[in-house]
């Protein structure tokens, strides 16, 4: 028996000793490939996100064509009987005119409101 207990530590310790070698490589391998794999989904995500941005962007565009075309003058003054809008008639708007009020005579000795502030003549 103990000619086998000293072969089996020499496997064991040479198996200690060359695992980390072959592992090392190994571990790095996988790293690498998990890595590469990471890139291309990222890509693809990326991509897809600018698909979508672009088509996002062709909508915003077809939608401003559509607000052009429907706020356009030639549109609105079709569509103005409809809604009840009516060109003016004579007599129909009056206008009406303010009298302008004289402004109070300044005296110096009250004080002026200055951004609507109280500040006494001569402060500031």
């Amino acid at each position: 028996m103990s000619r086998f207990s000293g072969r089996r530590v020499s496997v064991f310790w040479g198996f200690f000793w060359w695992a980390p070698v072959i592992a090392l490589p190994v571990g790095v391998f996988f790293f690498e490939t998990w890595l590469q794999v990471r890139t291309v989904e990222r890509g693809y995500a990326a991509a897809e996100v600018r698909r979508k941005l672009k088509d996002a962007d062709a909508h915003i565009n077809r939608l401003q064509g559509r607000i052009d075309e429907l706020t356009a003058l030639k549109n609105v003054s079709e569509h103005a009987p409809d809604m009840g809008l009516v060109p003016i008639q004579p007599g129909q708007v009056e206008v009406v005119y303010i009298p302008e009020a004289s402004p109070a005579p300044f005296r110096a000795d009250e004080s002026i409101a200055i951004a609507n502030a109280d500040v006494p003549h001569g402060e500031r």
